[in-house]
């Protein structure tokens, strides 16, 4: 419990995601993935969506590649932006519900 608990706080204070599309490549903090070793794209279309993004090789989505964008007006655009990004570079894109753990 005790390992759980400063897990989801130092969760809490990381800073926020700053995703960049480019080209051939998203950058997700410090992550750097070319879009040839990105098996899926996972969206949950729930109030605010969650976006999972799974690497080839993984088993799961690994936490620093599972974000949500910053409500607002631009969050539709930013899902569809990183959707059709997807589309193009021929990545699945998966639709279901998120799990949550905590």
């Amino acid at each position: 419990m005790t390992g759980a608990a400063v897990f989801a706080i130092w969760q809490a204070f990381r800073p926020p995601y700053q995703l960049e599309v480019e080209e051939d490549r998203i950058k997700l903090r410090r992550c750097e993935l070319e879009s040839d070793r990105i098996k899926s794209i996972y969206v949950s279309w729930a109030d605010n969506p969650s976006i999972g993004i799974k690497p080839k090789g993984k088993w799961i989505v690994p936490n620093d590649f599972s974000f949500k964008f910053e409500e607002g007006e631009d969050q539709e655009r930013q899902v569809r932006e990183l959707l059709n990004w997807a589309e193009l570079h021929g990545i699945p894109i998966i639709r279901r519900k998120a799990s949550r753990w905590i």
